[in-house]
C-alpha cells in the first residue's frame, strides 16, 4: 500500500511540474492572445502578488519554524502562526494557485486554462495531504490552528486576524 501511495506521489508531483512547466511555455506562445489588456494587467500583478507572498512565506516559514540549517521548510519543528501565517494557513500553495491563475489571465488562451485547471487542483489534494500531514505531526494544537486560521481565503484571514488583535 505505501509503495503505490508513493509511487502516485512521485507522479503527482511529476505531473505537475510538467503541467506547470506547459503553462509557462504557452504563457509566452500566447502572450494575450485575445488582446484584453484589462485581464493582462491583473495577471502581471497577480503574477507578482503571488511571487511576494511566495517569498514571504518562506522568510517566516524559516525564521519561525525551527527550521534546522540545510533542512526543507517542511521540516518545521513548531507550528508556524506568524505573520503571513496567521492570515492563511497554506500561503505557499495559495501563492502557487494565484500565479497559476495569473499565467492564465497573461496567455488569455483556453488551453492555458485547460492545463492550469489540474495544476489547482492538484495543488488542492496536496493542500489537504499537508493538513493530514500536519495533524499527524503536531496533533490537537494543529486542529486549533486549523479552527483560527482559513484554509486560503485571504480576505477571511484577515478579518479573522483583525478580530484576534481588538481582542488582545
Amino acid at each position: 500500500m505505501t509503495r503505490d501511495k508513493d509511487f502516485v506521489h512521485v507522479a503527482a508531483h511529476i505531473l505537475f511540474f510538467v503541467l506547470t512547466v506547459l503553462l509557462i511555455i504557452f504563457c509566452f506562445i500566447f502572450y494575450n492572445w485575445a488582446g484584453f489588456k484589462a485581464l493582462l494587467y491583473i495577471g502581471w500583478i497577480m503574477l507578482i502578488t503571488g511571487g511576494v507572498l511566495f517569498s514571504m512565506s518562506h522568510i517566516f516559514i524559516h525564521k519561525r519554524g525551527g527550521v534546522p540549517n540545510g533542512k526543507k521548510y517542511c521540516d518545521t519543528a513548531v507550528i508556524v502562526d506568524y505573520g503571513i501565517y496567521a492570515i492563511v494557513r497554506h500561503p505557499i500553495f495559495l501563492s502557487f494557485a494565484s500565479m497559476v491563475v495569473a499565467l492564465i489571465f497573461i496567455s488569455q488562451h483556453w488551453l492555458s486554462a485547460v492545463i492550469g485547471t489540474p495544476i489547482i487542483m492538484l495543488l488542492y489534494i496536496a493542500m489537504l495531504e499537508e493538513e493530514q500531514y500536519n495533524i499527524k505531526k503536531f496533533g490537537n494544537d494543529y486542529k486549533r490552528y486549523m479552527k483560527k486560521v482559513p484554509r486560503i481565503n485571504f480576505l477571511l484571514g484577515i478579518m479573522r486576524f483583525i478580530r484576534r488583535r481588538k481582542r488582545g
